[in-house]
């Protein structure tokens, strides 16, 4: 992975450098029983799982600390807390009938997807529900009236085929247009979310997007109060971090042409930029 350099700006060095918590997931794994590396909004909370045995957990939890604190410095991020901890064990105590169903309901749903891809149909997402059965689909907006028909029928005769009962078939419509867009930006956005969650300097508090309607809405919610003198410098610094990135060479291809707009929030819910 590049390091960021202290030439390029905040926000390009990031998505430069790769997100933070793979960069650190990947380091420490190369030498020590990992689980995972998650982030706390909330509390701004950085949370290493260690596998192993007690004793292993106590020998390495330091260094696997320090390690984490090393990248995190070398991006100068000073507003998240680290936390190492010991995996806990996550098996829950699942009764038989439960673990049947689960299986039947992974083949119903397997047998479903490949019948549809035999069709040429092409399914998003599937999913299944008991009390009340019901299987949903996600598909493309494209598709007509008739071939939704078609879909469902095609279900339909999969859930008559192995007797399963009365099942309610919904399918929703995606938006393919939208939705390449979203997943275009998402790199962008997450890197300006890391970026501003990140560093003290910008007193965040929390993030979040909106493509619906558009333009795409990014927003910053920080804790100053909109009373502050000091606010609608924030607000402003807030969103010329932002706006640099978004406009800078570096990610062109991701936002193209796209409307957007940058609004950032002071503690009391009101626009400071």
């Amino acid at each position: 992975m590049p390091t960021a350099s202290s030439n390029t700006p905040y926000l390009i060095s990031i998505f430069e450098s790769g997100p933070v918590l793979e960069v650190i997931s990947e380091k420490l794994r190369e030498n020590y029983n990992v689980n995972g590396v998650g982030f706390r909004v909330r509390n701004k909370t950085m949370i290493i799982s260690v596998d192993g045995s007690t004793k292993y957990y106590k020998n390495v939890k330091d260094e696997v600390k320090h390690i984490a604190e090393e990248v995190l410095q070398s991006r100068n991020y000073d507003a998240y807390t680290l936390k190492v901890e010991r995996s806990k064990s996550r098996m829950p105590d699942v009764d038989e009938e439960t673990k049947k169903r689960s299986r039947e309901d992974g083949k119903m749903l397997e047998t479903i997807d490949n019948t549809l891809k035999k069709h040429d149909y092409n399914v998003l997402s599937l999913g299944i529900k008991s009390k009340p059965n019901s299987i949903s689909l996600k598909v493309p907006d494209t598709y007509s009236k008739k071939e939704l028909n078609e879909i469902r029928k095609l279900v339909n005769d999969i859930i008559q085929q192995k007797n399963l009962g009365k099942f309610s078939i919904k399918i929703n419509k995606v938006n393919m247009e939208k939705r390449a867009q979203e997943q275009r930006w998402m790199p962008v956005i997450d890197t300006i979310f890391e970026g501003i969650l990140a560093r003290k300097e910008y007193k965040a508090t929390g993030a979040g997007y909106s493509f619906h309607p558009l333009p795409l809405k990014i927003e910053i919610r920080t804790s100053i109060q909109s009373s502050n003198p000091h606010a609608k410098e924030l607000g402003h610094k807030i969103e010329r971090t932002i706006q640099n990135f978004i406009q800078s060479e570096k990610v062109e291809e991701y936002v193209k042409d796209d409307p957007y707009r940058i609004v950032v929030l002071s503690k009391d819910k009101k626009k400071i930029n």
